[in-house]
């Protein structure tokens, strides 16, 4: 059976406007299938237009003083944002190997113990004049 002829910058359109996949595909006479399988990529294109354009909108009223507009810009943006990052997190973590955890994990502890070391420092009461230079005088005592 010959392939149907269907218009991909319709698709995108129909995607922008936030059709469906069935919708699309009785509007166009064709299997949901076959529109995800030819045409994934402008359906993608055509869903990330869309929210540009609502985001883009909501920026705009936002910065106008549409406090609900601001609310609901913020919440997606922040969300949307999230997700991306778990998302991203999960991909790195699954992907290394026991031996790269357990060497990261190491130094995490080493930078928990690092930064517990410096908290402390700062909350001891600060150095005299003649205590400084007994820390300068130790330092320069090290062996390399």
């Amino acid at each position: 059976m010959p392939r149907k002829k269907i218009d991909a910058s319709q698709v995108e359109d129909l995607a922008l406007i936030g059709s469906t996949l069935a919708e699309m595909a009785m509007l166009l006479n064709c299997s949901e299938e076959s529109l995800d399988r030819r045409f994934r990529k402008n359906i993608k294109r055509g869903m990330a237009r869309r929210m540009t354009l609502l985001r883009s909108t909501l920026f705009v009223r936002a910065v106008h003083g549409d406090a609900t507009a601001t609310k609901w810009f913020l919440q997606d943006s922040v969300s949307e944002q999230m997700r991306e990052f778990e998302r991203r997190q999960k991909e790195f973590y699954a992907s290394l190997s026991v031996e790269e955890m357990v060497d990261m994990v190491d130094k995490i502890d080493s930078l928990r113990l690092a930064l517990q070391q410096l908290t402390d420092k700062e909350t001891e009461s600060p150095a005299t004049p003649q205590q400084e230079s007994d820390l300068g005088r130790l330092g320069a005592n090290r062996p390399n």
